[in-house]
């Protein structure tokens, strides 16, 4: 069974330098009590202390060590790590930027470990490997 969910309340920095690639950077974080699964009781579960401890790690970061052009030119590979509660694990995934309005539509996708992330324990009806999409507005 496939649940999805939606995380709103990001903050921070994202910046594509596309003439100097190595001058590009993200720092952002994103609040955990904005959690929606469109089931309330659910909600709460994955906010308390079973799942992400909102009260004591309210935020997930992150954070670029590099961003680089793809192989085809044509999008970008975010190169960076991300904290969820007390770790922090590398993370690397391409993403593509839209023109929208006055901003860019960044758009990609990777694949975590919860249990890396000691979010919920072993479970024989839910999945350890979370798909984590992201389309964010940069202006």
């Amino acid at each position: 069974i496939n649940t999805g969910g939606d995380l709103t309340g990001l903050e921070g920095k994202i910046l594509i330098n596309e003439k100097d690639l190595t001058k590009s950077k993200a720092d952002v974080t994103v609040k955990v009590e904005t959690v929606d699964t469109d089931n309330e009781r659910r909600d709460k579960h994955l906010r308390s202390a079973d799942y992400f401890e909102v009260e004591k790690y309210p935020t997930i970061r992150i954070v670029s060590t590099s961003i680089n052009k793809d192989a085809k030119g044509t999008g970008y590979i975010f190169n960076g790590n991300i904290t969820i509660k007390q770790t922090t694990k590398a993370i690397s995934f391409p993403f593509v930027t839209a023109k929208f309005g006055d901003g860019y539509i960044l758009s990609g996708s990777f694949l975590i470990n919860r249990l890396d992330f000691s979010v919920g324990e072993n479970s024989a009806t839910l999945s350890d490997n979370v798909k984590v999409e992201l389309s964010i507005f940069a202006s």
